[in-house]
């Protein structure tokens, strides 16, 4: 029985921080108002856009916090990242693999950070970005 609630309590603490970590994550996305994306060549990322016009960044906002379901982050090689500006300041990066075997995305900001499996809005977004 101790096994048991054990387990139910484990998971209650890890769904509600799961649910906080999304609303602390589109609090960041909602505070933006920059967003530099960069795509990796050879070994090094290059910036390919920045979007910081209001009209572009309301609908790159929509698509960053459509969809997202947290999962534990994953190791991977990122051929893609979105940082997250408020002012000149770094608020947390997204590190993308768009690879057909495991398309998956970290979020990090210092604080805390979770992983997600890419959507198709990111994906298209980024397909279309260069």
């Amino acid at each position: 029985m101790k096994y048991l609630a054990f387990h139910i309590i484990t998971f209650v603490f890890i769904s509600c921080s799961g649910n906080y970590n999304i609303i602390k994550y589109n609090k960041i996305i909602d505070d933006a108002d920059t967003f530099k994306i960069y795509k990796r060549i050879d070994d090094t990322f290059v910036l390919e856009n920045q979007v910081y016009k209001p009209e572009y960044a309301k609908s790159l906002k929509s698509i960053l916090t459509r969809h997202i379901n947290p999962e534990y982050q994953k190791k991977f090689i990122p051929n893609a990242k979105i940082e997250i500006y408020n002012g000149e300041k770094l608020k947390g990066a997204l590190l993308i693999s768009t690879s057909k075997e495991n398309p998956f995305v970290n979020f990090s900001n210092g604080e805390f950070g979770f992983g997600f499996k890419l959507t198709y809005g990111i994906g298209m977004y980024l397909d279309g970005s260069d």
